[in-house]
C-alpha cells in the first residue's frame, strides 16, 4: 500500500476499505467488513479523498449562502464538524470556520442571543488565523493563504452586517422596554 493510492482492500477479507480519518502524515482506513484497520502514510497533498471531500462541501456552502433560505444548515453543519474532526489540518481553515458561522447564522441572515454567544467564540478564534495569515504574508507571498484571506474578507463582511444588525435590534428592544418603564411604573 502506498499515500497515494485513492483505493486500498483489505488484506484479509478483500473488501474496500474506507477512510475514517487523515492528520498531515498518516490516514486511517477500516474495513466495513471485517473491521480491519491499518494507517497509510501519506501527506493532504496526496490525499484524494480529503481534496474531495473538502471541495464538496465548500461548493455545498457556497451554494447555501446564496440560496440560503432552502440549504438544509443543521445537516451541513454536522457534516463540517465531522469533517473537521477527521481532518486535523482543517480546524486551522478559516474557511471551515467561516462554514460553520454560515451553518449557525443560517447564510449569515438569522441570529440569536444563543448563536450569537457561539458565533462569538468561533469569530473570535477565526480573527486569530486571519491575523496569522496576514502576519505570514508580509514574510512570504503564498497564493493559497492570499485565496483563504480573500475568502475570508467576503465572508467576514457578511458575518459582521448579520451580527450588527442582531446587535442594533436588540439595543432598540432595550431602549423601547427602558422608555415604557419611565412612563408607565408598573412595567
Amino acid at each position: 500500500m502506498t499515500g497515494n493510492d485513492n483505493i486500498i482492500k483489505c488484506p484479509q477479507c478483500g473488501a474496500t476499505m474506507a477512510q475514517v480519518s487523515a492528520d498531515t502524515t498518516m490516514a486511517l482506513y477500516r474495513c466495513s467488513c471485517c473491521g480491519y484497520k491499518t494507517s497509510v502514510s501519506m501527506s493532504l497533498e496526496s490525499n484524494a479523498q480529503y481534496w474531495e471531500k473538502k471541495t464538496e462541501l465548500m461548493a455545498r456552502t457556497y451554494n447555501g449562502i446564496a440560496e440560503w433560505q432552502t440549504t438544509n444548515w443543521n445537516y451541513l453543519r454536522k457534516e463540517l464538524l465531522d469533517f473537521m474532526a477527521r481532518y486535523e489540518d482543517s480546524q486551522t481553515d478559516i474557511r471551515f470556520k467561516m462554514a460553520v458561522l454560515a451553518c449557525i447564522t443560517h447564510g449569515f441572515h438569522y441570529m440569536t442571543i444563543d448563536n450569537y454567544k457561539e458565533c462569538k467564540a468561533i469569530f473570535k478564534t477565526t480573527e486569530k488565523l486571519y491575523k496569522g495569515i496576514l502576519r505570514s504574508l508580509k514574510q512570504a507571498p503564498d497564493a493559497k493563504m492570499t485565496e483563504q484571506a480573500d475568502d475570508y474578507k467576503k465572508n467576514r463582511t457578511l458575518y459582521k452586517k448579520c451580527r450588527n444588525e442582531y446587535r442594533n435590534t436588540k439595543i432598540a428592544w432595550k431602549v423601547a422596554f427602558t422608555v415604557l418603564k419611565k412612563f408607565i411604573p408598573s412595567f
